[in-house]
């Protein structure tokens, strides 16, 4: 497949499609890009769609990446204003069309390779050049990836990189055009400069009568004082009016229905695990495990982690991968799982602490279901009084 890439990139047709990619922001911006919208989405293309959520979460990780460089005074305000928000959009756009190619064209990263990526990278190495399990979890929770979301992001890059090195790996840029980089980039100039103490300037001379009347004339503004107004003005705030409204047990019962999911906490796990690359050894562990060996030693023994190292608090089903997810949350407190397989290998899980999901009964959450829906119910009724008020004002 690469190589019929190489072979096409020179004709004509890759050229335009590779000049029309780089080129359509520059031209048209990201407008023309955007499809008809769902109630979530800010941008689709053939069928493919950014939601507000996705791209909400990869400006906090871009943010989050600027804060490293500038400080944490560096905020989500400042970011929106010099258009961090748009440039995001427009990376997202961009690696959409790339997949929306990719997928026409067959092309797909494998299990195998992605793991082999993930485990080389030396962000995730321990001081031995080994895959750090511990520091591989730690860098996702820092940047806001569950397990399963860095793997899918992984695999899209690899094969983004497929795509773009078939198409420009036989493209050379015009030689004027490396003449302008190389020019743009190592381009110097030499400044003089005169420095003028302030010692040296002369004071200036006293100004005529006359003079200064002219400068008044020209300029009042800088002379006169604002204008002022009293005002009488009625203010209408909902929190007035909430008390007021009634309302049945009916209407209270159907919204806790509606916003059950607001009254829902998540359940967690705390667990311990063991990372192997191998079947044979995960299933010797375990069966070490199984006849009473200690969790830590073993983990040390295979891993080389302390017991800080292999575990991990908090974590929901969402956070772990689905080929395992399941598995895990299955197991009852003080459990030890089988060796489960995952994309990253093969791990054994012991659960240290479980707390299952929670729904805060109706009774708890009454009294803020009620005064919600009534200052709903009040911000409805103020349109009506306001209209009633400027009918009123406008009749004398």
């Amino acid at each position: 497949m690469l190589i019929s890439l190489r072979k096409g990139a020179g004709t004509w047709v890759a050229r335009i499609f590779i000049g029309l990619l780089v080129l359509s922001f520059a031209v048209w911006g990201i407008a023309d890009f955007l499809g008809a919208r769902s109630t979530t989405a800010v941008a689709s293309i053939e069928g493919r769609e950014i939601d507000a959520a996705s791209l909400e979460n990869e400006f906090q990780r871009e943010l989050y990446r600027l804060q490293q460089r500038f400080g944490s005074s560096f905020d989500s305000q400042q970011a929106r204003s010099l258009g961090l928000d748009r440039q995001v959009l427009r990376q997202m756009i961009t690696r959409m069309m790339f997949d929306e190619n990719a997928e026409e064209l067959g092309l797909y990263t494998p299990d195998s390779e992605v793991a082999k990526v993930i485990r080389e990278d030396p962000v995730f190495a321990d001081p031995f050049g080994g895959f750090d399990r511990a520091r591989f979890e730690q860098a996702l929770r820092n940047n806001g990836y569950t397990e399963r979301d860095f793997i899918a992001r992984t695999r899209e890059e690899m094969t983004r990189r497929q795509l773009i090195a078939g198409l420009t790996s036989a493209t050379l840029p015009p030689r004027h055009m490396l003449k302008a980089l190389y020019q743009h980039q190592n381009e110097q100039r030499k400044v003089s400069l005169i420095a003028i103490p302030q010692t040296a300037i002369p004071e200036p001379k006293p100004f005529e009568v006359a003079e200064l009347r002219e400068f008044y004339d020209d300029n009042p503004g800088l002379f006169t004082a604002p204008e002022y107004r009293a005002v009488t003005y009625v203010s209408m705030q909902p929190e007035a009016l909430a008390d007021e409204i009634a309302l049945d047990e009916t209407e209270l019962r159907e919204e806790y229905e509606n916003r059950i999911a607001e009254f829902t906490t998540i359940g967690t796990r705390d667990i311990a695990q063991i990372l192997f690359t191998e079947q044979s050894k995960a299933e010797a562990a375990y069966a070490r495990l199984q006849e009473g060996e200690d969790f830590a030693a073993i983990a040390e023994e295979f891993s080389g982690l302390s017991p800080d190292e292999i575990t991990l608090t908090g974590i929901t089903r969402n956070e772990l991968h689905p080929d395992i997810a399941a598995a895990v949350f299955a197991l009852e407190e003080g459990a030890i799982s089988k060796p489960l397989k995952s994309p990253l290998g093969w791990q054994i899980v012991r659960i240290d602490d479980k707390r299952p999901e929670h729904v805060q009964p109706f009774a708890d959450v009454r009294d803020k279901i009620s005064r919600d829906l009534a200052l709903q119910r009040a911000e409805s009724a103020l349109f009506d009084i306001s209209n009633r008020f400027e009918d009123a004002r406008a009749s004398g």
